[in-house]
């Protein structure tokens, strides 16, 4: 591998990793919002439905970081290239 093929992979994990740290962050300060936004600590049948639906986001906004995380460190200590930047 080309020290220029190991900048432009670094380059585009480390984009995959701000990208989805963003995501992360956005989609943790909603639910946060959300699940704060209850004062009697009961929710209305609809904030049910409000707080799944953005629990749901948060946990794949999750997952998404964790695994960018996981190729920018393996690219970064393994030096393994991940299929799709091949």
């Amino acid at each position: 591998m080309s020290p220029a093929d190991v900048d432009r992979i670094e380059r585009l994990l480390h984009a995959e990793l701000e990208r989805t740290q963003i995501a992360y962050q956005t989609e943790l300060k909603k639910f946060s919002s959300i699940t704060q936004d209850i004062p009697s600590g009961i929710p209305h049948p609809d904030g049910l439905m409000r707080i799944e639906q953005a629990g749901n986001s948060y946990h794949r906004a999750l997952a998404d970081y964790m695994r960018a995380l996981k190729r920018f460190n393996d690219f970064l200590v393994k030096r393994i290239v991940p299929d799709d930047l091949h």
